[in-house]
């Protein structure tokens, strides 16, 4: 009885680690090349700055700063789904440093302009968050 528990719970294991992200979502490979704050139009989307931040590093476009101040690995949890990988952004005034606003944000589209996050004191409505390499410590992203 013992052993068909174990043989259970290790199967139920397996297949939750077996069923999660692939590699290209927990090591991603960075960019050959980033627009940095030059916009261009892909289809539809006007992307108004394309980066790629390591932790601790930070640009900005003569008015606001984006720094990437954290960075979190795909996370599993047993019996649960997983989570994707996420960074901590803060944007800053440049003049004197001062947070406008701070956020973590997951893989994929993020709202900037709600009331709770940023409201309307940034150029842009979203961030992208296209990659992030937790063993590299870098986030891949663009805003909108």
């Amino acid at each position: 009885m013992r052993t068909d528990k174990l043989l259970l719970l290790t199967v139920i294991v397996l297949l939750t680690v077996a069923c999660g992200p692939g590699d290209d979502v927990k090591n991603p490979t960075p960019p050959k090349s980033v627009h940095g704050w030059n916009a261009f139009d892909t289809g539809a989307i006007t992307i108004k700055g394309e980066f790629l931040l390591r932790k601790g590093e930070s640009t900005d476009n003569g008015h606001i700063g984006i720094k990437v101040t954290d960075i979190f690995p795909v996370k599993y949890q047993l019996l649960d789904s997983w989570e994707m990988p996420k960074a901590k952004i803060q944007f800053f005034n440049v003049a004197d440093k001062t947070p406008v606003c701070e956020a973590v944000f997951t893989r994929g589209g993020n709202g900037l302009n709600t009331d709770a996050l940023c409201g309307s004191r940034l150029d842009w409505t979203d961030i992208y968050i296209r990659d992030v390499n937790y063993n590299e410590g870098w986030v891949f992203f663009d805003l909108r």
